[in-house]
């Protein structure tokens, strides 16, 4: 389905903001994963994704660039000893590849699949990873190196064979024509002049502490202790470090990597590698307390980028972890589970670090059954309503405090946030951290730091019996949540852009029907029912929906972002950027109303494990339905405003109001709903046995949806600023899966909202240039679907913007290059008055970590408490060239990638 994410603030449909009407109750859909609220944030026209990257400049001959062709290896076939992973070296693109020399000592780049627990058990037994390397040489690259490493500062350093010298290697992606599909690399080399080797275990431990070892006959030895100018050599005493092996592998190389040892370790010709802090060794007890198969990670690995969290990294050399399985796929305790997890190894590491108040800390928090969800959630939930109501936002000035004083009341749990993802072990400030978040984006990137407070409460009585005799049933489901964004993104020019995102809702939805009463049991023993089905079931439906929120953009230089960041922290009305910033920003304030009556009819087919456990107690636990459902709106009115004040404006005024009445939408899907659920039962008079509903935890998934593009209008309204919609590109939003069938063309014809022409994947069938665009589209789909997560926590999701651009006075196609079905489609789109052609598909990736905090299950109330960064990751482009300004086709395209494949 096509989503526009366009300038235009579109109101968020009911079905697709919350939960209430699949899950009647309370699931925590829209807490689970920030992914979705990010698309919602860059509707915004204040977003950083609408911001326009100066195309690249370099220009380099084929004949120069290094072409990456992969071939099988077996990994026995690859150097170990001088093995290095590239995720983190600061001197290549973006990448989850390793990198090796061969035997000749030329460079070879290493790639695999990375798979989730089953998936990997299964391909490890029966025909076994599959790795490929690719060996980087031409007629600009051809040094040979006998070893490699990256250093403290991120460095990739190899030193060439047969002489003295080291170099830094470089590799950057060059922007190419597609006029061929393969992908091109320029290496550059550039002497390196640090005192550090690869075989130099020197660290830094402390300000003024420092230790050295030494690795003699395949074993590591002390050498030697330094605190300030006093030195201890050890070296003469052979003080060999223990370090903790898998039964049978012993200690075959040692080299330093980004301010760790990392050691090969082998048994006969199985090799692994692990790492090694060397805050981690002991050095009295001459022992190693902990070897990781993680390499030293960067800003993004610890969001979620890292494959080697994973169960099966796709790299060689890394141990599979059972530990490391997606939660994704479990029903109603992936949360916990990964709750447990997470809280687990931050426990083991400090302990294993002598931290015995936080191991104990986070020991507790892993098995917290939900008292911190509530007492969160009811603290975040009152700060900022209690800050909304005594504050009447009526300029931008009160705005501006507003949100310094809401981001201030959620800096506490932030700033544990933030700390986690800068792989920082004190614990700094928020102003601090953000700082040093800010060091880490580049232009087109965004950080978005979150705060999510929800609580649902549900009621629901049934009067059991077939419909209407006396069968029916009745229940009532509200939502009030809070959701607070901080965006920090970077400009072309190199200031940092402040956004401020905030939403209130609160929605309430009632509905009755009949049905339950005919639900037959298919399986049953011993008192147990297993699986039963609900033929049909009917619902009429009312709900109402008020979100309400604001945002405040604006940009700094980094001296004055430095200073300012304080305000984040301990805000001052004296501070001698507030002027500027009040003056300077654009704000803008918005309110949603919606008002719906639908009816509804579905059939569900049941799996449980569902007993009486009382006598007026049956317990489902858990149910898993297969639910088919349509739907039909009776009557929707929704209703938004929206307030705007650009820059050197005080005061909001009107700069857009939409007003839309609507019958006759009709949406058909099929889903499924797990819960675990016990229901009352009672005996009431005129022997009407009545049940009470009470879910403890659920959770739906939608498996395939429908709905018409085209219900009845009845009235419709739209007033809107011409000044808030100066940017006339129209963008669009789409999964990977779904990239080939971008449409080229698209028009936008008002209420009957947008029509898709003619794709990509049916272009290419026809012109050569759009075919090689669909080979680098599938060689690069499988490398960034291999790069998505969702696990301990931390998610990676990849998406594709496309950007379309408005065509005037089109022209045609020859009716000889397009066939009849494409002809067709272009016929009926150019008829229209607002047609767009794809401008260019631009690559993100989204990488997150939460910390989440659920409600002890109970029934009626349910809270959820969620705090979390995201890193909004630009990847590059593919961008489309035409020969004038009203050509349908485009006959060339660019590739601007900032990602290795």
């Amino acid at each position: 389905m096509l989503k526009k994410t366009d300038s235009m603030y579109i109101m968020r449909d009911i079905e697709k903001s919350n939960n209430l009407l699949r899950g009647r109750s309370l699931s925590a859909g829209d807490v689970h994963t920030f992914s979705e609220e990010i698309k919602k944030i860059s509707n915004s026209p204040l977003s950083p994704r609408h911001t326009n990257l100066m195309p690249s400049s370099r220009d380099y001959t084929l004949n120069k660039l290094v072409k990456v062709e992969y071939n099988n290896r077996k990994i026995e076939d690859i150097n170990a000893k001088n093995y290095v992973y590239c995720g983190a070296a600061a001197t290549l693109p973006i990448n989850n590849l390793g990198m090796s020399i061969d035997n000749d000592g030329h460079l070879i780049l290493i790639k695999g699949t990375g798979y989730d627990l089953f998936e990997g058990i299964f391909k490890k037994y029966t025909t076994g990873y599959e790795y490929k390397t690719s060996r980087l040489i031409s007629s600009e690259c051809d040094k040979k190196f006998k070893e490699l490493y990256i250093d403290d500062n991120g460095l990739l350093v190899g030193n060439e064979k047969n002489t003295e010298r080291s170099y830094i290697i470089n590799i950057t992606i060059p922007e190419v024509d597609i006029n061929r599909n393969e992908q091109f690399i320029n290496i550059k080399f550039f002497d390196y002049l640090h005192r550090n080797k690869h075989d130099d275990l020197t660290f830094k431990i402390d300000n003024d502490f420092f230790v050295s070892y030494v690795m003699k006959e395949k074993k590591l030895y002390l050498k030697s202790i330094q605190r300030g100018n006093s030195v201890k050599d050890y070296s003469c005493l052979l003080y060999e470090i223990k370090i903790p092996l898998s039964s049978g592998y012993s200690l075959s190389s040692i080299k330093r990597s980004m301010n760790f040892l990392q050691i090969v370790v082998q048994n006969g010709e199985k090799k692994r590698i692990l790492f090694i802090d060397p805050k981690h060794i002991s050095n009295h007890e001459l022992s190693v307390s902990k070897a990781s198969h993680k390499p030293p990670q960067d800003f993004s690995s610890r969001l979620g980028s890292d494959p080697h969290e994973k169960y099966h990294s796709g790299l060689p050399f890394s141990s599979d972890r059972k530990g490391n399985f997606s939660s994704k796929t479990i029903p109603l305790f992936s949360s916990i589970i990964d709750n447990f997890r997470v809280n687990i190894k931050h426990a083991k590491n400090h302990s294993i670090e002598g931290e015995k108040k936080e191991a104990m800390i986070h020991f507790v928090k892993a098995f917290d059954p939900g008292f911190t969800g509530v007492t969160n959630t009811i603290y975040g939930l009152s700060k900022s309503a209690f800050k909304l109501i005594i504050k009447k936002i009526s300029n931008k000035e009160t705005l501006y405090d507003h949100n310094l004083n809401i981001f201030t009341s959620q800096s506490k749990y932030l700033s544990k946030v933030t700390n986690n993802a800068l792989g920082l072990k004190n614990e700094q400030k928020i102003s601090e951290s953000i700082i040093n978040l800010a060091n880490e984006i580049k232009p087109g990137d965004a950080l978005y730091l979150t705060s999510a407070n929800k609580i649902a409460a549900f009621f629901g009585i049934a009067a059991a019996g077939i419909p209407l005799a006396p069968g029916w049933f009745a229940g009532i489901v509200t939502e009030l949540s809070d959701r607070h964004n901080l965006i920090l993104s970077k400009t072309v020019a190199g200031n940092i852009r402040l956004s401020f995102n905030n939403r209130h809702k609160a929605a309430a939805l009632s509905l009755a029907g009949t049905g339950q009463g005919l639900e037959t049991n298919l399986l049953n023993s011993r008192g147990i029912d297993y699986m039963s089905v609900m033929p049909f079931e009917a619902n009429a439906i009312i709900v109402t929906q008020f979100i309400s929120g604001n945002d405040f953009s604006f940009d700094m230089s980094v001296e004055n972002f430095n200073k300012f960041a304080t305000q984040l922290s301990d805000p001052q009305r004296k501070s001698p950027f507030r002027e500027m910033i009040i003056n300077e920003a654009e704000a803008k304030k918005i309110k949603e109303k919606e008002f719906v009556i639908k009816v509804e009819a579905k059939s569900e087919l049941r799996f449980q494990v569902g007993s009486m456990v009382g006598q007026s107690i049956y317990m489902v636990m858990p149910r898993t339905a297969v639910v088919m459902r349509l739907a039909i709106d009776l009557l929707s009115v929704k209703t938004s405003t929206s307030k705007s004040a650009g820059k050197s404006e005080s005061f909001f005024s009107t700069s857009s109001e939409n007003f839309k009445v609507t019958a006759l939408n009709t949406k058909a899907d099929i889903f499924t709903e797990c819960k675990i659920m016990p229901i009352v039962i009672s005996s009431g008079s005129n022997n009407i046995t009545w049940c009470r509903p009470l879910p403890l935890l659920e959770e739906g998934r939608v498996l395939s949806e429908y709905s018409n593009k085209k219900p009845l209008t009845f009235s419709e309204k739209v007033t809107k600023n011409n000044s808030e919609y100066s940017n006339n590109e129209f963008v669009t939003e789409n999964n990977l899966a779904n990239v080939k069938n971008t449409p080229v063309l698209i028009t936008i014809n008002g209420s009957n909202g947008v029509k898709k022409g003619i794709s990509l994947k049916k272009l290419a069938v026809i012109y050569k240039e759009i075919g090689l665009t669909i080979d680098t589209l599938n060689q690069l789909i499988t490398p960034l679907i291999d790069q998505q997560r969702f696990s301990q926590n931390k998610s990676c999701v990849v998406n594709i913007i496309s950007h379309y651009e408005p065509i005037i006075n089109p022209s045609f196609i020859s009716s000889e290059a397009i066939t009849k079905n494409a002809s067709q489609v272009l016929a009926t789109d150019i008829s229209e008055k607002k047609l767009y052609r794809l401008m260019k598909l631009e690559f993100r990736r989204s990488c997150s970590l939460q910390h989440k905090n659920a409600s002890i299950p109970m029934p009626i109330l349910n809270f959820s408490s969620a705090h979390g960064i995201t890193y909004d990751q630009y990847l590059g482009e593919i961008e489309f060239q035409y020969n004038s300004d009203s050509d349908l086709s485009p006959v060339n395209a660019k590739r601007r990638l900032s990602i290795l494949y």
